[in-house]
């Protein structure tokens, strides 16, 4: 009935979005975003003209692991129309959290051909609300407060209003929250399924649930909840009606804490492998698909601790990664997957994803690491790797290719500049002039970026000071490099044997990226370069650093990536330079880390290990 409603009366659906609060973007069928307004590039962070061609950062992409984008498109690709809570990062690191409507859109055939969607920043009515909630509720599965409320709530589960206050909270103030606020833990994805039942059914239906009652002791309570029905039979809302069910033995309470938790454990069975550990990190829950996995019976695994299951080598950092995993998940209630090798009891090393959930039941913590074998996907990956070596290689070709054609061009204008030109035309062939740079800008680094596959460069003796002169020579033209004091600080004693050409294109990008990056602050403070070479025994210690404007803590995992920029204005760039680099460093045996403060600099350090020449 939605689809309907869009394809023949669109106004009508739209007329509630159209306020002058709202972000509006329309995407295409691939996620690329083709219309935005001035409040979705406001909300974001990103300057308009950056925002149309890119994917929306918003609504992410089905390939997300993330499982709620994977709904989102799964719902928005057959038709439907999505509503749902969406929460992340402004380009400066803000949070936000939309309510987000979007509708898909078909073109004179029928086909969807686009989607658009409306976002209503809810973030403020959020943090008023839970801040009022943590602060006046230290219990939240008080339901000595909720018996003999009606609730009215959302398809999401947020309290739209009630008939009376939760203890000392007014009505005013549960608006907005959700009803999983109010609820133990253990019994969330129960409820959920129910809520949703009720919604898209249109049919009453109840839940039980364990709280704690007026006297400080655990009770069952029963919940009606009923479907509120607009004039075209559509679920609008749901009332929810809560009552404490007397005389119930604790045997039954038991079981319902146990129902709920294997209810929880197995509903994710779909993913293989589902360990259960309890707060000191030992195995309490082993399944059938776990069992297959790693060798081992419920029998030899049960009480060891999860550290058994992960490979040897490494281990440390594995399980500093599942650490942090673990304290994400109690602070923000979520967490990332997290990749792994893990060991079989035949010894046998397997990569492994986890995906970790957690509850609370008697008082005692318990996580559900549910791990997925990604053996296949590392040999897909490989696979990738190689063809993409493949594609550098026509990529070299055709950027020499494409080299030619500009040189003439650039010849020729040459020619038409020494004729008798008017201002207008004199004006055009300096545009020119700038085009064509950029385009053979471009085309060295698309060469130099598919010139790494290339094995058959001679290994010679590297000269790091002269090379670090060279770059700095061919820098000279840069905007602002005469503002800026290079301290060079190079061994005399290094003895390494490379590729020149890679050599001097990994300082050529660094370089020229610090020069462009420290140049474009707007600080009083001087810019400064400094360029390091060090030796030790067994490699080659490279550290490039500066002063200038840093990178946001969320980007320094992207700073690597290809086409990757910084969303600052009138700094140039085209997203290679820190992508050859990183190939560079890869393809000589070696590693990159970069560090970075904003307004305070950024840091690249290279080790490239020694390699005996033949």
């Amino acid at each position: 009935m939605k689809q309907q409603i869009w394809r023949e009366n669109p106004e009508n659906i739209l007329e509630q979005f159209l306020t002058n609060d709202t972000s509006i973007s329309i995407i295409d069928i691939i996620g690329r975003t083709i219309y935005a307004n001035d409040k979705f590039s406001e909300l974001i962070e990103i300057p308009h003209k950056r925002i149309i061609g890119e994917l929306n950062i918003i609504l992410k992409s089905e390939r997300h692991a993330n499982p709620i984008y994977k709904d989102l498109w799964n719902v928005i690709r057959s038709g439907r129309i999505w509503k749902g809570i969406l929460t992340d990062y402004s380009s400066s690191g803000k949070l936000y959290r939309v309510d987000t409507t979007i509708i898909p859109g078909r073109n004179a055939e029928g086909d969807i051909d686009k989607f658009v969607a409306f976002y209503f920043n809810v973030k403020p009515k959020y943090d008023v609300n839970l801040n009022i909630v943590g602060s006046k509720t230290p219990d939240k599965t008080y339901y000595d407060s909720i018996s003999n409320s009606v609730l009215t709530i959302n398809a999401f589960a947020e309290i739209v209003n009630s008939n009376q206050g939760f203890g000392k909270l007014c009505e005013k103030e549960i608006a907005g929250c959700n009803l999983y606020s109010f609820i133990n833990p253990i019994f969330h994805n129960k409820v959920k399924k129910i809520i949703n039942n009720v919604f898209n059914t249109a049919k009453p239906d109840q839940f039980e649930t364990i709280g704690i009652n007026s006297n400080g002791v655990n009770a069952i309570f029963v919940s009606q909840i009923g479907p509120v029905l607009n004039n075209r039979g559509v679920v609008i809302s749901a009332t929810v009606s809560t009552q404490e069910v007397k005389g119930v033995s604790e045997l039954k309470q038991e079981l319902m804490e146990n129902e709920a938790k294997y209810h929880a454990i197995f509903q994710s069975m779909e993913v293989g492998m589902v360990v259960v550990v309890d707060g000191e990190g030992k195995i309490t829950e082993w399944n059938k698909g776990a069992e297959l996995a790693f060798g081992y019976k419920e029998s030899e695994i049960k009480g060891e601790y999860l550290t058994k299951l992960i490979a040897s080598k490494n281990r440390k950092t594995s399980v500093l990664e599942l650490i942090n995993a673990v304290k994400k998940l109690e602070d923000f209630k979520s967490s990332d997957t997290v990749e792994m090798k893990c060991l079989k009891k035949n010894g046998t090393e397997f990569p492994v994803e986890f995906a970790i959930s957690n509850w609370e039941n008697g008082g005692s913590n318990f996580y559900c690491a549910m791990m997925l074998d990604i053996t296949n996907r590392k040999k897909t990956e490989n696979c990738l790797k190689s063809k993409t070596k493949e594609l550098e290689l026509f990529l070299y070709r055709s950027a020499h290719d494409l080299k030619a054609p500009l040189s003439s061009a650039e010849g020729l204008l040459n020619l038409i500049k020494e004729e008798d030109l008017n201002e207008s035309v004199s004006n055009l062939t300096s545009m020119l002039d700038i085009t064509l740079d950029r385009g053979k800008k471009m085309i060295d680094k698309l060469m130099r970026a598919s010139e790494i596959s290339d094995k058959k460069k001679d290994s010679v003796f590297i000269d790091f000071k002269k090379i670090v002169g060279d770059v700095l020579k061919s820098l000279k033209g840069l905007e602002g490099y005469n503002t800026i004091e290079f301290k060079i600080d190079i061994s005399d004693t290094i003895q390494y044997y490379s590729s020149v050409e890679l050599i001097y294109s990994l300082f050529q990008n660094l370089v020229q990226n610090a020069i462009i990056y420290t140049v474009s602050k707007n600080r009083q403070e001087k810019s400064i370069i400094a360029i390091e070479v060090k030796e030790t025994p067994n490699a080659i210690k490279i550290k490039i650093r500066d002063n200038g404007i840093g990178i946001l803590k969320k980007n320094l995992s992207k700073v690597f990536n290809l086409y990757f920029r910084e969303n600052i204005e009138d700094v140039p760039g085209s997203g290679l330079g820190l992508y050859i680099v990183k190939n560079i460093t890869e393809d000589l045996n070696g590693k990159i880390k970069v560090t970075s403060k904003v307004n305070e600099g950024t840091c690249f350090k290279i080790k490239l290990n020694k390699v005996k020449k033949e």
